[in-house]
């Protein structure tokens, strides 16, 4: 059994450790009152956040509606002031030319009456007309050829019948066409014989009439001499018994003024 005095010593011995805790605490708080403010504080400070949610638009209106929105709340900048120019002072001059390309069209002078391609015409030529080949019209086309014959030497005889070699074909067209195309190169013509007629020729077929077959030209039509009588278009042709043909008038410089169909390419 525990004695009284002990326990009487154990009483007091509590008693004692009791208030030396209360003796500390009082004396801690009186010593640092701001250290129990602040942890306080702390305790019981939050801070508060705000946030606000935007949602996509979610249909192809409602990104339109929102994208008119914000162009229209923009601010934008004014447009520099154009400047006018001066007409006080002339820009132009009779003097003053354009360059023009080689492809391009130039139409003559008045007096001549010639629609050309460029300034000056391309020099051509066809490899195989001499000037001695025949003619003829066949399916569709004019034919420019020559007639070889193989002969036997020990007999002078053909050894072989009589071959054709077609050196040149131009179209066969009774037609015109709605438009009307430039003369690029000096060639516009072939006689029946294969003789070269050049648009500057003019002077040396000039006293030929109208009855006479010069020749056929690169677009395909048949070509007569100088006429009086006939009135004829700006490239120089004319239907005649329902047919198109080119004849050479004293109101142009050239064998023909323009092409009424599209011309061989040489």
């Amino acid at each position: 059994m525990i004695r009284t005095r002990d326990f009487l010593l154990f009483m007091m011995a509590s008693g004692f450790l009791v208030v030396a805790i209360m003796v500390t605490v009082v004396f801690n708080h009186r010593m640092n009152p701001g250290v129990q403010n602040a942890s306080l504080a702390l305790t019981t400070t939050a801070t508060t956040y705000t946030a606000e949610a935007v949602f996509a638009p979610d249909t192809k209106n409602e990104r339109l509606a929102a994208l008119r929105k914000k162009l229209a709340e923009q601010t934008f900048l004014d447009a520099p002031e154009e400047t006018v120019p001066d007409t006080s002072v002339a820009t132009t001059s009779s003097s003053t030319t354009t360059p023009v390309t080689p492809d391009e069209v130039i139409s003559a002078p008045a007096e001549t009456k010639v629609v050309m391609c460029g300034k000056s015409y391309s020099p051509k030529t066809i490899v195989g007309l001499t000037g001695t080949q025949q003619y003829e019209e066949r399916e569709g086309q004019r034919l420019f050829f020559d007639t070889v014959t193989l002969f036997d030497p020990s007999t002078s005889t053909p050894a072989l019948p009589a071959t054709e070699k077609i050196i040149f074909t131009l179209p066969l067209r009774t037609t015109p066409l709605s438009t009307t195309s430039c003369i690029k190169d000096d060639i516009v013509a072939i006689s029946q014989t294969g003789v070269l007629i050049r648009n500057n020729d003019y002077p040396q077929y000039q006293g030929s009439g109208e009855s006479t077959l010069l020749g056929y030209t690169l677009d395909g039509f048949p070509l007569y001499g100088r006429t009086n009588s006939i009135s004829t278009d700006a490239c120089g042709g004319a239907m005649i018994d329902g047919s198109y043909r080119y004849y050479l008038s004293a109101e142009r410089t050239g064998v023909l003024g323009c092409f009424s169909g599209i011309p061989l390419a040489l």
